[in-house]
């Protein structure tokens, strides 16, 4: 049959039992017999008079008890019925201070006993709360947003996120201009611990307002230019009289030309020759196709000799050194030209100085060496004839880098 206006909504109704309660005018609160939700859910006569939810009767004890704002008095006659599903819209909607019950065993609800706040409390403990333009935990540090199986998808903030850590496990992206150089502190980073290399890389901005960007070491030394020598390799005797003494991969295809600065070598036994060999992966290359021309003059103006060979196993550089009183150290200065070029003959020029075998005359000597092989070479060694070489001399490699 039609109705006029707005058609009844159905629910259901159950009248519970609370004849084990008793009505003695002191007690406030008894047993439902059942759990509710919230007191809404509730239809409550008090001697004929229907009581109001949450004003005249709250709900204790995870809504298996309700508590009257009154003791009733002695011999009262309290009906209680309990209302579920819609039945016209609700009864009241004024839930102020009222927990709401969420689960079986009443230790998850929502409560809003605060004004202006909303409390969850999950498990029996409060969790998270919601006040105006805040949601929060209940407690400081103790909430989880998401766990490592089951992530949120996105999100999305405008303004400040401040957190005591974070770990990322993609590639972050950063807007251009967000993070201020000032914010940089690398004070409390790990050094390197090792000599800067071409290879290492550095952060470059590629113009005002343009894009940060990496870059190698090496690409800065191409850029101040201007014939700067670096250092490619360096070895200092320590210990030992070592007979020979490398340089280790200190050629590349980086550089053509390279200075090998030759400091305070000393023979510890007199009259020795010092001779040069060339470095490859597998060592010292002693193949014959040394070929050089050294002429040798000495102070007193009288004496000049000269040595040479076209197919040595080594390039002798000094056909005589002394040792003694700190006077017969070597010293020179050599050119290697092309050195890693597989394709084209490595060539040295030498200039050096040290003292005759009697330290009576100082020599000065000039050479040139062609290996007349074309391979590539990675490193040299300096060597004596006999004895060895006192500690404290050094062998510097520079590549010469042309602007």
């Amino acid at each position: 049959m039609a109705y006029i206006g707005k058609s009844i909504e159905s629910g259901t109704f159950s009248v519970l039992d609370t004849s084990g309660n008793t009505y003695n005018g002191s007690n406030t609160t008894f047993s439902l017999g059942t759990q509710v939700g919230s007191p809404a859910q509730l239809l409550v006569s008090h001697d004929g008079v229907i009581q109001k939810p949450g004003t005249d009767y709250t709900l204790a004890s995870g809504g298996t008890q309700i508590t009257f704002s009154t003791a009733p008095a002695s011999g009262a006659s309290i009906f209680i019925t309990e209302i579920s599903g819609a039945v016209g819209g609700p009864l009241d909607s004024d839930l102020n201070g009222t927990e709401l019950i969420l689960d079986t065993d009443g230790d998850t609800s929502i409560t809003a006993d605060t004004d202006d706040q909303i409390d969850f409390k999950v498990a029996n403990a409060d969790q998270i709360k919601l006040t105006d333009g805040v949601l929060a935990p209940s407690t400081d540090n103790d909430v989880d947003l998401g766990t490592s199986s089951l992530e949120f998808k996105d999100a999305f903030f405008d303004g400040t996120v401040t957190t005591d850590g974070l770990t990322v496990s993609g590639t972050p992206s950063f807007a251009d201009g967000s993070i201020a150089i000032a914010d940089l502190d690398i004070d409390g980073g790990t050094d390197i611990g090792a000599d800067i290399a071409d290879s290492d890389l550095i952060i470059i901005d590629d113009g005002a307002g343009g894009t940060n960007r990496k870059s190698a070491v090496s690409r800065l030394k191409t850029y101040i230019g201007g014939g700067t020598h670096v250092q490619t390799g360096r070895t200092v005797i320590s210990g030992g009289n070592p007979a020979s003494v490398d340089v280790n991969s200190c050629f590349s295809s980086t550089y053509d030309t390279y200075l090998v600065i030759v400091d305070r070598l000393e023979c510890t036994v007199d009259s020795q020759s010092l001779f040069v060999r060339l470095r490859n992966d597998s060592g010292s290359v002693t193949s014959s196709n040394y070929k050089y021309a050294n002429r040798y003059f000495e102070d007193d103006n009288n004496t000049e000799n000269q040595s040479a060979n076209s197919a040595d196993n080594k390039y002798d550089i000094a056909n005589a050194s002394d040792d003694s009183s700190n006077s017969g150290f070597y010293h020179a200065h050599m050119y290697v030209h092309r050195p890693a070029d597989a394709n084209t003959q490595t060539r040295m020029i030498v200039q050096s100085s040290f003292f005759s075998d009697d330290e009576s005359d100082i020599k000065v000597g000039i050479g040139a060496c062609a290996f007349t092989n074309p391979e590539a070479h990675t490193g040299i060694s300096f060597n004596i004839s006999g004895g060895g070489l006192r500690d404290n001399g050094t062998i510097t490699v520079y590549g010469i880098a042309y602007s």
